[in-house]
């Protein structure tokens, strides 16, 4: 493949030197000072009334539903989007409309945002190379950890053909007085074939343990039955096989593998599960229960503090608290937990914990460590004034009503978005088409080459394992995604009878196509002058600007022109203080004009009330503006690293080599500036060594 230069698809708005600009004191006095409380009407109301004019095609919907097949005996899963309606005819919810205009408004206005996990960071650790065993966590005295060792996962071995000396010592028979080596085939985990399956659910074979299954063996153990867990291996042995990882060095593990049955047979074993990362059972393994011999190990309180942290920064955890905000791990509610563990040379104590063999280790700062001032993280009981965001979009405090009396808990919103209702000619059995979504390969944070940079020189190198807020800072708290030339962007139907592998994991939704045309409206209770601006600013930064909406934005999918066709204006102090009708005031203006020079006209701001920030105004305008000069710099794509490559493994490879790569070849994400932002290669490779000059040697002939 030739070297190739591109864009990546999403770039970042730095923060703006408006950060702390017209905060107000987050006070009911303060708001009622400030002309802005919900008790009276001293400011502007009134609605605007918008366009949007589909430029790209627009994933909408509405709920979702999950849909399970088998392919080639595979287990698939898919998401189907179903289509958000108002009267029959397909509309965009109003909160899909709300979510992106807010953000305009909060970068525009240099406001942190107002939704941001305070995310625990984390990165892969070095991969232990099958140095893990497998066991379940159990309670000890007082309020220390023991593990119960209940066998080896796919387990490397030495050049000798050895397993590690401190696993012979931990699987010996506990319940013998002499605790002779366990048989190998004892002291070995199973994994279960993917192909193998006799059923999509594991049947539960046992009341003391929780998902279990019958197993039966799938490879010849007659030369592994009799042999001990002390014994070297040979290449020829049915459970030794040869591995070549992603760095490339190859080695032999021990991984024997069976299959699950539906009932048990004279030659079938009770088995724990440890279910595999893969939804297809890739990775599932199984663990007799009548082979749990091994004595039980006491956990160092250190490998339990981490393991408790790390759990507590995991998705896993992160879900829990969807359904209990209160919900947090501790040493009692791990205990029965099934997980991988490292121990001394003794064999007599754990030095470690984890869910996986590639265990994550944290980085010592969160994310709020690195935003330049507390003001810039959301509204929480630590905060003391409201941003202008915040002002205008409302706000809850984190943690419900607060101490402070005076203090507000929550704020309600003085804007509010209807839904875009459709109003151009449609197509009823359109309604019925679905459309795969592109995949998402944004990496995750903290991505040094991606979310952070240098403070002293932006092109240093940035080792995830030495973040720190002293010497680094993010590119900015928020991320916008280029927009690809209109004429690019196709979807893929989606084909219920065509159904493959590749759908595993993939979304499938409606689509609205180009030049398709909604209209909605958004409310507005006693804005100030310069909010009005700000909310109109946001709405249309510029005519030639882009909004996008929905699904698949980093592909270029929801490219829309959001128009502002009329704005009323209704006296609130009149309209609540008598009963007669008043008029509404209705304004529209031409094409070639602006809003906010309509807005000057009617309601002058004095120097210094503007909340726009002009700096990031003319990024906005920069990455929303298809003809601007970001995208004038001859490049070929924008598009996510390695994107020619297929595959889900693609764009995580790039970033994985690129953070493993020396400074020379090191490649990172140009902020947004005057010059655009900095192209990638996709296909990087490293500078050639030179070659060594011939020694001079005189009586050469």
């Amino acid at each position: 493949m030739s070297e190739q230069r591109f864009l990546n698809p999403y770039n970042f708005i730095p923060f703006s030197s408006l950060s702390g600009h017209k905060q107000i004191t987050a006070t009911r006095d303060a708001l009622q000072r400030a002309g802005i409380g919900h008790d009276r009407f001293v400011n502007h109301s009134g609605k605007i009334t918008c366009c949007i004019e589909v430029e790209s095609p627009l994933f909408y919907g509405n709920l979702s539903q999950d849909h399970i097949k088998r392919i080639n005996n595979k287990r698939i899963k898919y998401k189907e989007l179903l289509p958000y309606l108002r009267s029959g005819l397909p509309a965009i919810p109003a909160n899909s409309l709300r979510g992106p205009i807010a953000q305009h408004i909060e970068m525009l206005s240099g406001s942190g945002p107002r939704v941001l996990e305070n995310s625990e960071m984390t990165y892969r650790g070095a991969a232990q190379g099958g140095s893990l065993a497998m066991g379940v966590i159990t309670k000890g005295e007082g309020k220390y950890l023991e593990i119960q060792p209940i066998g080896l996962p796919p387990t490397a071995l030495d050049k000798s053909g050895f397993i590690a000396k401190k696993w012979q010592r931990v699987f010996v028979d506990g319940t013998k007085k002499d605790k002779p080596s366990l048989p190998i085939s004892q002291a070995m985990g199973v994994r279960i074939a993917q192909d193998k399956h006799d059923t999509s659910e594991y049947i539960s074979a046992s009341q003391q343990w929780k998902n279990t299954c019958h197993l039966v063996y799938d490879r010849a153990l007659s030369a592994a039955e009799n042999g001990e867990i002390s014994q070297p291996f040979t290449t020829s042995h049915p459970w030794v096989e040869k591995v070549k990882p992603c760095d490339g060095v190859p080695f032999s593990r021990v991984l024997p593998r069976g299959k699950v049955i539906r009932q048990a047979s004279a030659d079938s074993k009770q088995a724990l599960i440890r279910k595999g990362a893969s939804i297809n059972g890739k990775y599932d393994m199984a663990y007799p229960i009548e082979h749990i011999k091994a004595p039980i190990i006491a956990v160092s309180e250190q490998a339990v503090a981490e393991f408790i942290l790390l759990m507590n920064s995991s998705e896993e955890c992160r879900q829990n608290k969807k359904q209990n905000k209160d919900f947090t791990y501790t040493t009692k509610n791990v205990v029965g937990t099934l997980v991988f563990f490292d121990c001394n040379e003794a064999g007599d104590s754990v030095t470690m914990l984890a869910k996986s063999q590639l265990w994550r280790k944290k980085v010592p700062y969160s994310l709020y460590d690195f935003l330049p001032e507390e003001a810039l993280q959301p509204y929480s009981h630590r905060r003391t004034s409201l941003s202008v965001a915040e002002q205008i979009l409302g706000v809850v405090s984190d943690e419900g009503k607060l101490e402070d009396k005076e203090k507000i808990s929550a704020y309600a919103s003085r804007v509010r978005f209807y839904d875009a209702k459709l109003i151009s000619t449609w197509d009823p059995n359109s309604i019925q088409s679905r459309y795969l979504v592109p995949r998402s390969d944004s990496p995750k944070l903290p991505c040094p080459s991606m979310y952070f940079y240098n403070k002293q020189n932006r092109n240093l190198l940035i080792k995830k394992s030495q973040l720190d807020p002293e010497k680094h800072g993010i590119n900015g708290p928020y991320k916008v995604y280029l927009r690809h030339p209109v004429e690019q962007v196709m979807a893929e139907a989606f084909i219920e009878d065509n159904v493959t592998e590749e759908l595993d994991n993939r979304t499938i939704a409606p689509l609205l196509p180009q030049k398709a045309k909604l209209e909605f409206e958004v409310h507005f209770t006693n804005l100030r002058a310069a909010e009005l601006e700000l909310l109109l600013t946001a709405l249309e930064p510029d005519h030639n600007y882009s909004h996008q909406l929905g699904m698949g934005k980093p592909h270029g999918f929801g490219q829309v022109k959001i128009s502002i066709e009329q704005i009323e204006l209704q006296n609130m102090q009149a309209r609540y203080t008598s009963f007669s009708n008043h008029p509404v005031e209705q304004y529209s203006i031409a094409d070639d004009q602006s809003w906010s020079t309509w807005l000057t006209a009617k309601t002058p701001l004095k120097q210094g009330d503007s909340l726009i920030c002009e700096t990031t105004l003319g990024l906005l305008t920069q990455v929303g503006d298809r003809n601007s000069n970001l995208y004038q710099q001859g490049h070929t794509a924008i598009s996510y690293p390695t994107a020619t490559l297929r595959g889900e493994t693609a764009v995580f490879n790039w970033f994985t080599n690129n953070d493993h790569n020396k400074q020379e070849n090191k490649q990172t994400l140009k902020c947004l500036g005057a010059d655009g932002a900095g192209l990638l290669l996709e296909n990087q490779k490293p500078k050639p060594k030179p070659k060594p000059k011939p020694k001079n040697n005189r009586n050469a002939r």
